[in-house]
Formats: structure tokens, C-alpha cells, sequence
């Protein structure tokens, strides 16, 4: 197995080790076209960008029985008869022997018409299989990602779309309106330091326009609202508090929050207490995110981890690095377990142990519960059906699990 990690025997030596519960760690939370058309492209039917049906039959990397089809189905859709180009699509799908260029570009074209017809679901399945495919330009890396941050917040799926952020962020490729999505979907999750952290380093990098500024500057606001390091301004209490009164409790928030008249009005006390709770809400619900996603699909959010190659020179140092960790573990000091383990991953960071301990560590020390699943995640995912991975397949299955107290 590549990067196959050598340090994990060593860290199971430490008695009790392989019987650790990350469940029972974070119970504390428990208190509580070529180019690719991105999804910010277009926003409705009336919206959707013309296509020139000839500019397929220009590519010769395209098998021309596939961009005939393609031409055809683009005709279609510019007349937007989406199920009509739905049909040819189907047709393209269906010719022998296509290559990985082939399903990219129909991919591409089915992604575009099955959002501007309204379904999501479609358009997410295309969007996330040019994202793992290897024939995908790199300069169209960024709208593909952007995308599957959008559409899996659509579909409540925020640990994806956290992940894709994430992947965008590792890249050095989020633009504006990535950024926001990105930060909302952390916001949406209940997760409002990262979402405040999110919009803040989006603001300070300058990388937004004027419109996503302003929309970035309300998602910080409302951020420090609900962790209760704002209060909330007088009008928007009066209205939460008659919206409560009217509705009488029907009505919820992102987070499921039920807004009724005695809880319409937050103090500053109150959101701060609330606070961990939404946490380990999202802590939750990634975990069983987590759970039901294939791990070849995860392969996708961490392709820039698969990449890394690693000397011999920096395996032994990270090796050294995960050996101080494992001391540090044995002595229950998790904070400095952490330290080494973090450079563990800076170096190699596929290495299925590193990143499973690393978990366990946050855990043990209340950390960010999306960080906690990210990279018990990332343990499957690198195991490969190592004991590492069998141990955090085990903690995600206890973290999905609602907690009896």
C-alpha cells in the first residue's frame, strides 16, 4: 500500500490503545462546452448560457461518434428541451469503449442541463464525476470543486461540501463566490467559528467582490450572534421575537433551531452556551455523512494527499515525529500527542495511523467535531481496510450514534 504507515504498531503498543473511543472522547460536545460551466453560471431556466453545438466537433481528443451526439444534444438544450437533451446524452453514455476525455465532456454537458432543468441530484452525480476523473483539465479544477461545494450544501450534505471547500482551500483556488459557499455551508452545518473563520480569511485575502464582501460581512455577523459574541441588534430581536409569537414554534432555523415567544430573544449568555451543542449537531450528522459515503468517492476531496510523494529521507523524519507522539500519548498529554502528530501529517499525509490518532487527540481535548470526522475520514480512507481504519470506521459509527445523555 503507498505511504503504507510504518509508525502504527508502535503507537498500539501503548496499553488500552487499541481500545480507545472517540465516542466517549467527544461526549463532552454531547452537552449540548471544454470549459466547465459552473453552477454560480446560472441560477434558473431564463438564466442558462447558450452553447455553440459546433465547438465539440473542433476537439480532436473527442471521439467524433460522442461529440455528433454531444452537437445534437446542444441543440437541444439552447432550445431548452431538456429531456430531449437528457435522451441524447443517454445515447452518448451508451457508445463502446469511451474514453476518459469522452465522459468528462458528457459529464460536462449533462451537469449544465440537468441544473438548468432544476435537478440537483443530477447535476451533483455529473459535477463529482469530472471531479474524479483524471481527464479533467486542471484549469477547470476550481469550477468543478466550486460546484460540488454548492450542490452538496443544496443537499444538506455539509461535510462534503466542507471537504470540497477544504480541497479548494489546500489549492489555493477559492474565489469569491467559493469562499462564501464555502463559509455558509460551515454556517448552515452550525458550525459558526469555522464559518466566521471561513468568511474572515476570505475578507482579509481580498479575494471577494464588493456584493460577496457585504454578503461575507452578514455571515460574520450572524456567526458571533450565535456563538454570543455579538449581541443581537435591538430590531432583529423585536422581529425574532414577534416571529416567534406568530408562528408559535413552527418555524426553524438552518440548524433546526425551533423559534418560539420564550426563545425567540437570545442573550449573549445564551448563545454562548448554546453553541456547543450546534457543534456536535454537525459533529454528528458529518459522521453519519461520513459513514454513508463510499471511500473510493472520499478518494476524490483528498486527491491532493494521494499526490504526495514522500522520500525516504522525509519518511524517517516523519517517523520520528510520530514516535514523540506516541510517547507524549502514553503519558496522556494529548496537546503535545497533537503537536507531533500534526507534523507527522504536514510531511506524510496519508498516513492512515497519523491521521486516526491525530483524531483521537482532538477529540480528547473538545476539538472542532468536523475535524475530529475529517480525519477519521481520512483513516478510512488511507487504511484501506487497515486496523486504522477499522478503528475509525468504529469511532464514526459511535460519533453518528445520538448520545443517551
Amino acid at each position: 500500500m503507498k505511504n503504507k504507515p510504518e509508525g502504527g504498531d508502535r503507537m498500539r503498543k501503548i496499553p488500552g490503545a487499541n481500545r480507545i473511543s472517540i465516542a466517549a472522547s467527544i461526549g463532552a460536545f454531547m452537552l449540548a462546452t471544454s470549459a466547465v460551466i459552473p453552477v454560480s453560471a446560472f441560477a434558473k431556466d431564463a438564466d442558462t448560457p447558450a452553447m455553440d453545438p459546433n465547438a465539440e466537433l473542433t476537439d480532436q481528443k473527442l471521439n467524433p461518434a460522442v461529440g455528433k451526439i454531444l452537437s445534437d444534444a446542444i441543440v437541444s438544450y439552447n432550445a431548452r428541451e431538456y429531456r430531449d437533451a437528457e435522451k441524447k446524452i443517454d445515447d452518448a453514455r451508451a457508445i463502446p469503449s469511451l474514453t476518459a476525455y469522452d465522459k468528462f465532456q458528457i459529464e460536462n454537458l449533462n451537469a449544465t442541463v440537468e441544473h438548468a432543468r432544476g435537478n440537483d441530484d443530477g447535476a451533483l452525480l455529473s459535477y463529482e464525476a469530472m471531479a474524479s476523473n483524471p481527464a479533467t483539465p486542471q484549469s477547470d479544477h476550481a469550477a468543478v470543486y466550486a460546484s460540488c461545494i454548492t450542490l452538496n450544501a443544496h443537499q444538506k450534505h455539509y461535510l462534503r461540501a466542507i471537504q470540497y471547500g477544504r480541497l479548494l482551500e489546500r489549492m489555493h483556488l477559492l474565489n469569491a463566490e467559493a469562499s462564501a459557499n464555502f463559509a455558509k455551508a460551515y454556517y448552515a452545518a452550525g458550525l459558526f467559528a469555522d464559518a466566521e473563520r471561513t468568511a474572515q480569511a476570505a475578507i482579509a485575502a481580498g479575494v471577494t467582490d464588493a456584493k460577496t464582501n457585504e454578503k461575507l460581512q452578514e455571515l460574520v455577523h450572524d456567526s458571533q450572534e450565535k456563538m454570543g459574541e455579538r449581541a443581537q441588534d435591538t430590531g432583529e430581536q423585536v422581529a425574532r421575537g414577534l416571529f416567534g409569537a406568530i408562528l408559535g414554534g413552527v418555524a426553524t432555523g438552518l440548524t433546526g433551531q425551533v423559534v418560539t415567544p420564550d426563545v425567540g430573544i437570545r442573550t449573549q449568555d445564551q448563545a454562548k452556551a448554546e453553541a456547543p451543542t450546534y457543534a456536535a449537531q454537525a459533529g454528528q450528522q458529518a459522521a453519519a455523512e461520513s459513514i454513508a459515503t463510499d471511500p473510493s468517492l472520499e478518494r476524490v476531496v483528498y486527491a491532493d494527499f494521494f499526490a504526495t510523494e514522500v522520500s525516504p529521507k522525509e519518511k524517517k523524519r516523519a517517523q520520528a515525529y510520530f514516535n514523540a507522539a506516541s510517547d507524549f500519548y502514553g503519558k496522556n498529554n494529548y496537546a503535545a500527542a497533537a503537536g507531533d502528530l500534526r507534523k507527522t501529517l504536514d510531511i506524510d499525509p496519508t498516513n492512515s495511523a497519523a491521521n486516526y490518532y491525530y483524531a483521537d487527540c482532538l477529540a480528547r481535548q473538545n476539538g472542532d467535531p468536523i475535524d475530529v470526522v475529517d480525519y477519521l475520514t481520512r483513516a478510512v480512507v488511507f487504511g484501506a481496510g487497515d486496523e486504522n481504519a477499522t478503528m475509525a470506521k468504529t469511532a464514526l459509527q459511535g460519533l453518528a450514534t445520538p448520545s443517551a445523555g
